[in-house]
């Protein structure tokens, strides 16, 4: 299925994948460099998702699950993150 990942406020495509998960979705975006500032993910499972050098700037992530998520260099900036979940990643 054709998952979208659209502006919180515009609802213009920042970008899209056929793909079965908006984790996956969000994730070939972060690697392919794709710029989701403004991006709306609010409740949107990210566990364990690599989000490394993510631009998530002005991104809804109100409800999110962020658990085990890696969050390294990415700009949360301006972020509305209202009621998510973000647990420490464990090291073995």
């Amino acid at each position: 299925m054709k998952i979208e990942i659209k502006r919180r406020f515009s609802s213009e495509d920042l970008f899209s994948l056929e793909t079965t998960s908006l984790k996956l979705c969000v994730e070939a975006a972060v690697k392919s460099g794709a710029d989701l500032s403004g991006a709306n993910l609010s409740r949107a499972n990210l566990s364990r998702a690599n989000l490394y050098g993510a631009n998530l700037n002005w991104a809804n992530l109100s409800g999110a699950n962020l658990s085990g998520a890696n969050l390294s260099g990415a700009d949360l900036s301006g972020a509305t993150m209202y009621g998510y979940t973000l647990t420490k990643k464990e090291t073995p």
